[in-house]
């Protein structure tokens, strides 16, 4: 059986929401990185936060942080932290936006298991980090950052990441799941 190690990628310069989107709270009073964890954690051996991890709550102040290894390089250099940390042997990534506190999402991703690397799509979009990676991608990962290839397709690409098909949300363009087995590789 696999460790499975919850990373959360909280290492953004906050650009798109003009702040780091970690702290921001949402209807239910918890933060977007808070509900999150209560998402993830209950799927994960561990659960750590990856990145500098600015505007965590107290609440989540128990979570190890695991650094970028490399400044500057974005998703690429979190998911290389990641897979280079050695905490497990299969990393659970999501992104620390909304709709990654869906613990469904989660559940899906389990159920295919054994297809790992393997990310969420939805209507097309592919959410590049919202899936399941093995640690033996760590080289790979690696080499991405030392040739200056910091493009995640491309690493998803060369992987043979496969595509967890989500069914369409009922209103807007995030992925909501339901129970599904389409999987397209």
């Amino acid at each position: 059986m696999s460790k499975i190690i919850g990373a959360i990628l909280c290492g953004g310069e906050g650009r798109t929401a003009g702040c780091h989107k970690a702290g921001l709270v949402q209807p239910n009073g918890l933060t977007i990185i808070e509900n999150i964890y209560n998402a993830i954690d209950t799927f994960c051996q561990e659960t750590v936060l990856v990145g500098h991890a600015q505007d965590v709550p107290d609440s989540l102040g128990h979570l190890k942080n695991v650094p970028d290894n490399y400044s500057h390089c974005g998703p690429m250099g979190a998911l290389e932290a990641i897979l280079n940390s050695d905490l497990g042997d299969l990393y659970m990534i999501a992104p620390c936006q909304e709709y990654a506190a869906d613990p469904r999402i989660y559940d899906l991703l389990l159920m295919h298991e054994k297809e790992a690397p393997l990310v969420v799509r939805q209507a097309g979009q592919t959410f590049p980090l919202l899936g399941l990676f093995p640690a033996n991608l760590r080289t790979l990962a690696t080499q991405h950052i030392a040739y200056d290839t910091l493009e995640l397709n491309s690493f998803l690409q060369i992987s043979g990441a496969g595509r967890l098909d989500l069914p369409l949300p009922a209103t807007g363009g995030e992925p909501v799941p339901e129970r599904s087995r389409n999987l397209n590789v």
